[in-house]
């Protein structure tokens, strides 16, 4: 790649980046409008929760893909792939973990429910 590409690539993430950053932060004004105290406070409960588990299934892999584009050029589709399949292979055997643990210590149906949901949109939120 050249400098004019490295630019072009570099400005895009950036407008991403922002984009992406800006539109969490005015929303805050409608959510906080809509939702009472205590539902904003589940919201962000569950999107911190999403964060920190995301941290832990990633296991900072997303940097490793980066880095892998220019180690291993020639094998980076296969890099990806069992990048992708470990972090789903993690992901679902910790579903099942916490699923089990869940039943055995006869917590509730919605609490179950949604850290079923939890951890594959953790997996998902990883690859954004």
């Amino acid at each position: 790649m050249d400098a004019g590409d490295y630019k072009k690539a570099s400005t895009c993430y950036l407008i991403g980046n922002v984009f992406n950053k800006g539109i969490a932060f005015l929303t805050v004004p409608i959510f906080t409008r809509i939702l009472s105290t205590s539902d904003y406070g589940i919201v962000t409960t569950y999107n911190s929760w999403i964060g920190i588990v995301t941290m832990l299934l990633g296991f900072a892999l997303h940097m490793a893909i980066r880095s892998s584009f220019i180690d291993y050029r020639e094998k980076v589709d296969e890099y990806l792939t069992s990048t992708l399949l470990f972090t789903v292979a993690f992901s679902v055997s910790m579903t099942v973990i916490v699923c089990s643990v869940s039943v055995l210590l006869n917590l509730s149906i919605p609490f179950i429910l949604g850290l079923f949901f939890l951890f594959p949109v953790a997996s998902i939120t990883y690859f954004e």
